[in-house]
């Protein structure tokens, strides 16, 4: 048995269920049963989420890592009539609850697959980050696709928003500098200050997780005008 699934007991109640589900930040609750072929296939690949949530966030607090339970509705009478009380009447079927409220649940046996569960699982556990992924680091090739150009190399080097996979989303993020006169137009003077803010960002100690701290701007001779993502206009 996968230590990532949770098979219900046989004395378990519909307020005992109820009571867990309500102190579980994220639950998923599967219906299944031995003699349906679907329901042993929908067990297998529900193990393989377990490293959705093992490999950590793009930026930011990882996601919610889901409770499992299962009922295996042929087990006993007291399953059978626990998974009909819930609400899940056919096998295999589920429901996801966030802190005792179902926020995502099946609509037919043939709806149910583990990439359904995957893309309501996510949704379910979505949580806003915050900092940014440092250039070079694991999180960053997650996050921020590899640099093919020196002007790639520019926007992948500023902040990728969370949950981005395009090129162009660090530019969504952290657009170019202040667009006066003074601002640098040097494609290689650019790479630095982006360089330079990104040294500053990994190595700031105030721990307030922003993401696009500027330079010193009387240092750079210009004003930056992206901070913690914020556009700011002169």
């Amino acid at each position: 048995m996968s230590a990532f699934l949770h098979y219900v007991d046989d004395d378990a109640t519909p307020e005992s269920i109820r009571a867990q589900l309500s102190k579980s930040p994220l639950t998923l609750v599967i219906a299944s049963a031995s003699f349906a072929p679907k329901s042993k296939a929908l067990l297998r690949d529900i193990k393989t989420l377990e490293k959705d949530y093992d490999s950590g966030s793009c930026c930011g607090p990882s996601p919610t890592k889901p409770n499992i339970l299962v009922i295996q509705t042929d087990a006993s009478e007291e399953l059978e009539e626990l998974a009909i009380e819930l609400g899940l009447k056919d096998v295999p079927s589920y429901q996801i609850y966030k802190s005792g409220s179902v926020v995502g649940a099946s609509s037919s046996p043939s709806s149910v697959t583990v990439d359904a569960i995957r893309d309501q699982l996510k949704s379910a556990s979505a949580t806003t980050a915050s900092g940014c992924c440092p250039p070079g680091s694991s999180a960053a090739a997650r996050c921020c696709p590899p640099p093919s150009s020196s002007a790639a190399a520019a926007s992948s080097s500023s902040c990728c928003p969370p949950s981005s996979n395009t090129a162009g989303a660090a530019v969504a993020c952290c657009p170019d500098g202040s667009s006066t006169a003074t601002a640098p137009s040097d494609p290689s003077e650019v790479l630095r200050l982006v360089q330079q803010s990104y040294a500053n960002t990994v190595n700031q100690s105030g721990g307030e997780g922003g993401c696009c701290v500027s330079v010193d701007p009387e240092a750079l001779g210009y004003t930056p005008v992206c901070e913690c993502y914020a556009i700011i206009q002169d």
